[in-house]
């Protein structure tokens, strides 16, 4: 599965998974039953906190889908916070409702379908998730024109700043380092690889001391400010850091580089597929408390709840 194709997966489990999405003739929910609130608002003895077509869940719901989200116990918990987390949980309620709905639509050929990809029994969460979202965005593609106006459009996010390809040797002392300098001064590489493999403490010293590529920002500033301002092939003075004592080389210097659209296009690809997925996903999901007979019962709650201001 491409890396776009595989961002439908990602946003579907992100929003159903923790619903604990499973599928054998009915759907179960890790918190709530499938079976309706008694005439006195409550189930199994509890009050009822959200119903969504017919289905209830309590207060003892609502308290495991918070250690199952945030690891901690309600009591620990502000009001403020445990009300953005109940609307969460709506949420969450709500998504799964609309995946059972969706599992109910199949038809007896689509199910045997989900049994065949499964191995023979019913997919496990995940892979039941990967199916659905397979199905919701099958058709999405991009055009080649698509690929060329997103270059264009975003042409500075495929420059490569300059970069430096660098080797150290790393002394747990500063007389190793002195002695490390001095046996590599006014010498070339194969000198400072030897020396390297001899005396380095650094992992990379197998490999003569060779660290890789890096971009500005990406090592420790104190490391950056000395490597940036040799030349290719110099070494530099001794550098001490919380690691040891450094002897940097710098190998080459490469500077900055537009990536061609073609060698851009599949990275393109998939950012313009992971776009239309989430479009489309959400699309799909849209106003699920308009669609769905839900209500929710606030004042049931063990805290006092507070309504969000941007509702």
């Amino acid at each position: 599965m491409r890396a776009g194709r595989s961002f439908c997966v990602h946003l579907a489990v992100a929003v159903l998974a923790c619903a604990g999405l499973f599928w054998c003739c009915t759907v179960q929910d890790p918190e709530g039953r499938a079976s309706a609130s008694d005439s006195n608002g409550s189930r199994d003895g509890e009050s009822v906190v959200l119903s969504i077509e017919g289905v209830s869940y309590t207060q003892a719901d609502f308290t495991r889908y918070v250690a199952r989200s945030t690891g901690e116990e309600a009591s620990q918990l502000s009001e403020a916070v445990l009300s953005r987390l109940f609307d969460s949980f709506i949420e969450e309620k709500l998504l799964l409702a609309e995946a059972l709905d969706w599992v109910d639509r199949l038809d007896p050929a689509e199910k045997e379908s989900l049994v065949s990809q499964g191995g023979g029994r019913i997919p496990e969460v995940r892979q039941l998730l990967e199916i659905w979202a397979r199905i919701l965005t099958k058709d999405i593609t991009v055009a080649p024109e698509e690929i060329t106006a997103y270059y264009a459009e975003h042409k500075r996010d495929f420059l490569k700043s300059a970069r430096v390809r660098v080797s150290q040797i790393l002394l747990a002392t500063e007389n190793r380092a002195v002695q490390a300098l001095d046996m590599i001064k006014d010498s070339g590489e194969p000198r400072f690889r030897e020396v390297a493999r001899q005396m380095s403490i650094g992992v990379e010293a197998d490999k003569g001391g060779a660290m890789g590529v890096f971009e500005l920002g990406q090592l420790p500033s104190e490391m950056e400010t000395v490597i940036f301002a040799l030349q290719e092939g110099e070494s530099s003075r001794i550098v001490e850091s919380a690691y040891g004592y450094h002897v940097f080389r710098l190998d080459a210097k490469y500077p900055p580089e537009l990536v061609s659209e073609g060698e851009a296009s599949l990275e393109i690809e998939d950012a313009i597929l992971e776009n239309k997925f989430q479009a489309h996903l959400a699309s799909h999901f849209a106003s699920p408390r308009e669609r769905l007979d839900w209500r929710a019962e606030t004042g049931n709650l063990s805290f006092t709840y507070l309504r969000n201001e941007h509702e």
